[in-house]
């Protein structure tokens, strides 16, 4: 500990001085002490230059540095897999009772010389041991994140991972976390040879289907060590068996695809069940069905496109929209298209009204009608014929001066890159996809000073030349007969391109278009009262409500408490209240077990109550148990590339030796320098002022005052 000032050090003689100086010329001929003791005017004077001698101090800035030393423990991370398939093997009473009495001994031996930091992981990461193996699956990129954000530059001295080397979500553990700066270790679970097993791996199924179609299922079954053998596959809907089929065994490693086209005659949601006969000597018989629920509803949206002249924007619009089965999509150039509009949901007007067609007829109908379009410029669209539709949506042409505009004049337009708007509300984009459209190629945008409605949602702006303007890009609005969208640029299909050749797939290209004409093509519900929930949960998926309030302008409230009652099949109730956003309502209900729920949502608008009632199904989740085959090869290879080693339960003692004798795993000393400013001292400032009250008082006793 040493003190230093902002200033050269030696003018602290000053400061002496200048104290002996105030304190020698206050008290040097003080006629009122003449009858005083030596000692005690000495001692005020003492006082005196002690108070003046830290105060003038006090100007030259002084600090106190300290030096102080820290002694960090190694820390020794241990996470427990707590997923379905631990249990699937032939030893799971074991791991319910002796493994985990020796879990928490190899914690407890450990936790004196290190700093021993425990996690649970599956479906989700959670702090702490947890020995109830009931996720639903297993992802290990999550505990690695973790790790890598929260003990990054810390003393690690080991990772250590018990786990049967299954994952079925995520990255692949090997490649996700390599080259630590500490060794990992596994400890195997799970039971790695090839059981006895009917397993029925996959279905596959489009989650919405239509009255009157056929809905595919396609099934996979495998069978381990079950040559010769016969079982047999049933598909129920409902408990009414819709298909049967005898299975003959063939192989020891045996596979089998069966593509089946059924139909339904009800719509709604449709359970259906798919099993296969279980064997003598399954070992696992959890993987032998798999419920599913499928959404039969009575018609689809159609979806009309109208081009001026063909354009890849075309293509990828319609790839993008054939991915939903709820959408029929019908494409023309409009000079080829000779129906009627009226049975459409949604129009999307691709560079028309175009500087060679105005397409009159079509946009009247529009109008007329009260059908949702999606309007998308380009270098072919008549911007001036666009500016008089009547919208509310212009664009000035920023190519003119002194407002020389005519219905004749050319639109320049700019390059264009999207920046999304964080406020949009209209639906949800993820984070991933944001920083995907953030950074997306340019559109062809026409240049000059835009006007939209006051009503209007902007989902973002132009971006031109990096720099982030007002000007909207992608926006919507809605008047009393429909809703309107508008994409100001052309070029789309740069954005598909460019999502394929990040990630190698069209994911974010795909799910906006489709979220763009799912909020266009609903008819506008001019309820005063809305509750919107998905239809099918997975049981692992919190149950998610969102409920909106209208006044009588037809503007978003939520003064109103909204209540929400959820019954199962055996007329358990679940009360909730909802919680309030900016100008609406959410709830997340949790987690459910599988199984079907009526809800019921209920509020009072101007004393009028106000119910909404719907259903929605939670369907099983059964990936653990599709493969009950432990990989110990992959934790042997996570193990091997990190300097650590795989061992299995019974050598855990051998392992807190192994890590007790590293010379690698150590504690760390550091040390670490502190400036503190002596005028921050509060106990200093506590003596001045005892001091300077003690010299007061002395001197108000000895006469002076």
């Amino acid at each position: 500990m040493s003190l230093v000032t902002e200033y050269p050090i030696w003018l602290i003689i000053f400061c002496l001085i200048f104290a002996t100086l105030i304190s020698w010329f206050f008290y040097r001929n003080d006629k009122h002490f003449v009858d005083v003791a030596k000692w005690k005017l000495y001692l005020m004077l003492s006082l005196r230059f002690i108070c003046v001698f830290f105060l003038s101090l006090f100007l030259l800035s002084p600090m106190i540095k300290s030096i102080s030393r820290f002694i960090e423990k190694p820390i020794i991370i241990f996470a427990q897999d707590n997923s379905e398939s631990i249990l699937a093997s032939r030893d799971s009473m074991f791991y319910k009772t002796e493994y985990i009495n020796l879990i928490n001994e190899m914690v407890k031996s450990m936790a004196g010389e290190y700093e021993v930091v425990t996690y649970s992981f599956g479906d989700k990461l959670e702090k702490g041991l947890n020995f109830s193996y009931n996720s639903k699956q297993t992802d290990f990129t999550n505990l690695f994140d973790e790790i890598n954000k929260r003990y990054s530059n810390r003393n690690v001295g080991a990772l250590i991972i018990a786990s049967d080397g299954i994952y079925n979500t995520g990255k692949n553990p090997r490649f996700a976390y390599s080259g630590a700066e500490y060794p990992v270790y596994s400890i195997a679970l799970g039971d790695s040879n090839l059981q006895r097993d009917i397993i029925l791996s996959d279905v596959i199924y489009n989650k919405i289907s239509f009255l009157g179609n056929k809905f595919p299922l396609q099934i996979l079954i495998l069978a381990n060590d079950f040559k010769g053998s016969n079982t047999k596959l049933t598909v129920y809907n409902n408990n009414v068996n819709l298909y049967s089929e005898d299975i003959l065994i063939t192989d020891i490693n045996f596979s089998k695809t069966i593509n089946l086209q059924l139909t339904t005659d009800k719509s709604g949601l449709q359970h259906i069940r798919i099993a296969v006969t279980p064997l003598k000597e399954e070992t696992n018989l959890k993987n032998n069905t798999k419920d599913i629920v499928i959404d039969v509803i009575s018609s689809r949206q159609k979806i009309l496109i109208l081009a001026n002249s063909p354009h890849p924007d075309i293509g990828a619009i319609k790839r993008a929209l054939s991915q939903k089965p709820n959408y029929e999509v019908n494409s023309f150039l409009l000079d080829d298209f000779n129906q009627s509009i009226f049975d459409y949901n949604l129009v999307i007007l691709h560079q028309l009204p175009s500087l060679t067609n105005s397409a009159t007829n079509v946009l009247s109908n529009i109008t007329k009608t009260g059908i949702s379009a999606l309007y998308i410029l380009g270098g072919q669209s008549d911007m001036n014929k666009i500016n008089t539709l009547g919208t509310g949506f212009q664009v000035r042409n920023g190519a003119l001066r002194h407002g020389a505009e005519s219905a004749h004049s050319k639109f320049n337009f700019d390059e264009s890159q999207p920046s999304i708007n964080d406020k949009f509300n209209l639906f949800e984009i993820s984070k991933d996809a944001n920083r995907f459209f953030n950074n997306a190629p340019p559109l062809i945008a026409p240049f000059g000073d835009y006007s939209v409605p006051a009503n209007a949602a902007l989902l973002s702006y132009q971006k031109i030349n990096n720099i982030s303007t007002t000007k909207p890009l992608i926006f919507f609005f809605q008047t009393n007969e429909a809703k309107y969208g508008f994409i100001a640029g052309e070029g789309l299909w740069r954005w598909r391109i460019n999502n394929y050749a990040i990630n190698a797939n069209y994911e974010f290209f795909d799910d906006l278009l489709n979220k763009i004409v799912q909020y266009l093509s609903l008819k506008l519900n001019k309820d005063d009262f809305i509750v919107n929930t998905r239809r099918i949960y997975n049981e692992n998926e919190p149950v998610i409500f969102e409920a909106e309030i209208y006044n009588q302008s037809f503007e978003l409230v939520n003064k109103e408490e909204v209540n929400l009652q959820i019954v199962n099949s055996s007329d358990k109730m679940f009360s909730y209240i909802f919680n309030r956003t900016d100008n609406a309502y959410r709830l997340n209900a949790g987690v459910f077990p599988p199984g079907d729920y009526i809800y019921r949502a209920h509020t009072t608008i101007n004393n009028i109550d106000k119910i909404k009632n719907g259903t929605f199904s939670i369907v099983p989740v059964n990936i653990e148990t599709k493969n009950t085959v432990a990989d110990h090869q992959l934790l042997y290879q996570l193990s091997n590339d990190n300097r650590g080693k795989l061992i299995y339960p019974s050598q855990i003692p051998e392992l807190i030796n192994i890590i007790k004798s590293s010379s690698d795993i150590s504690s760390v000393s550091y040390t670490e320098k502190q400036l503190m400013d002596i005028i921050h001292i509060k106990w200093i400032f506590f003596i001045l002022v005892i001091l300077v009250a003690a010299e007061w008082l002395m001197r108000k006793y000895f006469g002076s005052y």
